[in-house]
C-alpha cells in the first residue's frame, strides 16, 4: 500500500491537496534538506528543489539501498487514518449499531496501515489462506494483529480447501489450498477449523464459497473445488456431516468423519470477547447470533448492562 501511493501522489499535479501534504511531509521529515531525501528518492530528472518537486506531475520513486521506507510508513499511517475515519464517520451517520470491519486484508497486510485502522473499526477482517494440507495455522500473522491492533477482534472474512476428486469437474487451476482427496479436504478443514478457534482474539470465520466454482471456471478463469456442496446443490459429506462429540485435544491425524461442520461452536464461548470489545448491546446480539445461537444467549445475559 505505502510504496504505491507515495508513487501515484508524487505525481499528482500542484494544486492537489494531498500531492501538498505529501511534499510537506517529506521536506518536514528531512528537516528542509534535499540533498538527505535525494538519498533516499529517485525524483524525476530535473527536479532538485522542493518547489519543483510539488509542480512535476512524472513519479517520484525509492532509491535502492535508501531508506526511504521510514517516509513511506509514516505517509501509509496519515492516509490510512484518513481513510478509516472517513469510512467510520459515514458509517456510524448512517446507521450507529453497524459493525464496522475496516477492510477484509490479504494474507499480508501493511501494519501502518493496521495501527492507523485498529482504533477505528469494531474487529479486522482478513482473509486467510491455509496452505497447509494439515490445516496449520500462522499464528504469527495473528500474533501480529494482535500487537498491531491491541488485542482487537478478528473475523476470517474468507478461507477454504479444495480437492482434485470433486464431482463438479473442477481443476484447482493455481496455487490455493488444494489436496487430493475429500477424505483429506474434511481432514485438513476440520484441522484448520480447530487451529482457528484456539486463537482467542478470532469471533468468527466466514466459509468460501458455498457452491464449487462453476464448471469451466469463473469468467476470471479461477476454477476450484470450494464448495460446501457441488454445482447441483449436493453436499460434500465428508466436509459437512453433523458432528456430536467434539474434541478439540485431537490430532489432525485422528479426525474422522463430520469432524468439521460443528468445530467453531464446540471449541470457544464468545462471551468474553462480546463483553470485553463491544461497548453496544446491539452489536454483541449481532456477533453472537452470527457466530452460534447457542453462545447468543450467554453473550447478551453476560452484556445486559452493556449499552
Amino acid at each position: 500500500m505505502g510504496r504505491s501511493t507515495v508513487c501515484f501522489y508524487s505525481a499528482k499535479p500542484a494544486n492537489s491537496f494531498t500531492k501538498q501534504r505529501w511534499v510537506e511531509l517529506v521536506s518536514r521529515h528531512y528537516t528542509g534538506d534535499w540533498s538527505r531525501f535525494a538519498a533516499d528518492f529517485l525524483p524525476p530528472a530535473g527536479v532538485a528543489s522542493w518547489e519543483a518537486l510539488l509542480a512535476t506531475t512524472e513519479r517520484t520513486r525509492m532509491r535502492p539501498g535508501g531508506a526511504g521506507i521510514n517516509v513511506v510508513r509514516e505517509w501509509t499511517g496519515i492516509v490510512a487514518d484518513h481513510y478509516y475515519t472517513l469510512a467510520e464517520r459515514a458509517i456510524r451517520a448512517a446507521d450507529p449499531d453497524a459493525l464496522y470491519f475496516g477492510d477484509r486484508l490479504p494474507i499480508y497486510y501493511d501494519p501502518a496501515a493496521v495501527r492507523a485502522m485498529a482504533p477505528h473499526v469494531d474487529a479486522i477482517a482478513a482473509n486467510y489462506n491455509v496452505d497447509s494440507g494439515d490445516g496449520w495455522i500462522a499464528d504469527y500473522f495473528f500474533d501480529g494483529l494482535r500487537r498491531l491492533s491491541g488485542g482487537k477482534p478478528v473475523l476470517i472474512s474468507e478461507w477454504f480447501f479444495a480437492a482434485c476428486e470433486n464431482r463438479t469437474g473442477n481443476r484447482n487451476n493455481g496455487h490455493l489450498m488444494t489436496v487430493a482427496t475429500q477424505n483429506e479436504r474434511g481432514i485438513g478443514a476440520a484441522a484448520a477449523t480447530l487451529n482457528f478457534a484456539a486463537i482467542p482474539e478470532i469471533v468468527g470465520a466466514h466459509w468460501f464459497q458455498y457452491y464449487d466454482h462453476p464448471k469451466g471456471g469463473r469468467p476470471d478463469g479461477e476454477d476450484y473445488d470450494f464448495g460446501l456442496v457441488d454445482i447441483n446443490d449436493r453436499p460434500y459429506q465428508r466436509l459437512t456431516s453433523d458432528p456430536r462429540d467434539r474434541q478439540p485435544t485431537r490430532s489432525p491425524g485422528s479426525l474422522r468423519r463430520g469432524d468439521f461442520d460443528g468445530a467453531f461452536s464446540a471449541v470457544k464461548d464468545y462471551r468474553a470477547a462480546a463483553c470485553s470489545h463491544f461497548r453496544r448491546r446491539s452489536f454483541a446480539r449481532r456477533l453472537a447470533q452470527a457466530v452460534q445461537p447457542a453462545a447468543a444467549a450467554r453473550a447478551l445475559a453476560g452484556c445486559s448492562r452493556v449499552r
